[in-house]
């Protein structure tokens, strides 16, 4: 019952969710009973608690169904919305995204992966556990539903236990910091962010830095640079073209096209890959003043 009324109703666990696949009860590789996509394209996996399952097991179960979602490609969360027809009257979910975000990439989906145990009565054990697991940074939530009869109509009564914090806000560039964007990479990567910030301030001191939402954009007069900072990689956004004339002397095949025509995307992995655009970066800096 729980599971059949979140499907049709995912604003009950959480506004601007919605669900992209149930889970089979047969199915022996069971994922969690609802996968689902927040405002921002972020995954939810949602585990119905059952009651024959103690806490034990049911935080274990969920943990690793998190850490399958966690992997879960842009084209597997698209393949999910296409087979189960989510899509409505958009292409993909990239162009459904991009409405609420005109900045939105397909590189953005999935960022941070959340969970949410769902019960009409949470054990105390679970909540422990799931409180701790949030305080060491662990997105595990634990929410009770119950349904009553009021005036001949049935209505739904909703409490969380171990609360979600995420609300559905508009952004603005000082909302954001650069931490806010650093935090999602492997150590890596973060050290190869700072390599490449260190690499473009050599370039002059005009240089600024201003992350929104989805980015750090890097700007001399305007942005000629947007990063994003993945886990295990960074996707850079150069500026290729002003005015209508191209800054790039020679070819990265590595790129491929943005949607917007004057930008060029790729995606780095290690320095060796970094230190290969670093020539661009520098031909859009040049390129970028009054």
């Amino acid at each position: 019952m729980l599971k059949d009324y979140i499907e049709k109703n995912p604003e009950i666990i959480e506004k601007g969710l919605m669900i992209l696949k149930r889970q089979p009860v047969t199915d022996n590789r069971k994922r969690g009973d609802l996968l689902g996509l927040d405002y921002d394209g972020n995954v939810v996996v949602i585990e119905i608690k059952k009651e024959s399952n103690d806490a034990r097991k049911v935080i274990t179960q969920t943990l690793e169904y998190g850490i399958w979602a966690e992997n879960l490609t842009y084209s597997d969360l698209n393949a999910y919305a296409r087979e189960n027809n989510k899509l409505g009257t958009f292409s993909n979910l990239e162009q459904m995204f991009q409405t609420r975000n005109d900045d939105f990439q397909n590189d953005d989906f999935n960022v941070s992966t959340r969970m949410f145990i769902v019960h009409e009565k949470i054990p105390d054990d679970v909540k422990k556990i799931s409180r701790w697991l949030n305080r060491k940074g662990i997105r595990l939530y634990c929410t009770e539903l119950n349904f009553h009869e009021k005036d001949g109509h049935k209505i739904t009564v909703k409490q969380d236990i171990v609360e979600n914090t995420k609300r559905i806000t508009n952004q603005r560039t000082e909302d954001v910091s650069e931490e806010y964007h650093i935090r999602n990479g492997f150590t890596e990567t973060k050290e190869m962010y700072s390599l490449l910030k260190d690499k473009v301030q050599m370039f002059g001191d005009d240089v600024e830095f201003s992350p929104v939402k989805y980015y750090i954009g890097f700007k001399r007069v305007q942005n000629f640079l947007q990063v994003r900072i993945k886990q295990n990689k960074l996707v850079l956004t150069i500026r290729q073209s002003y005015n209508g004339k191209e800054c790039f002397s020679a070819e990265n095949t590595g790129m491929q096209k943005s949607r917007h025509k004057d930008w060029k995307n790729i995606r780095i992995h290690n320095p060796e890959e970094l230190e290969s655009c670093l020539e661009f970066i520098r031909q859009s800096y040049d390129a970028n003043k009054k």
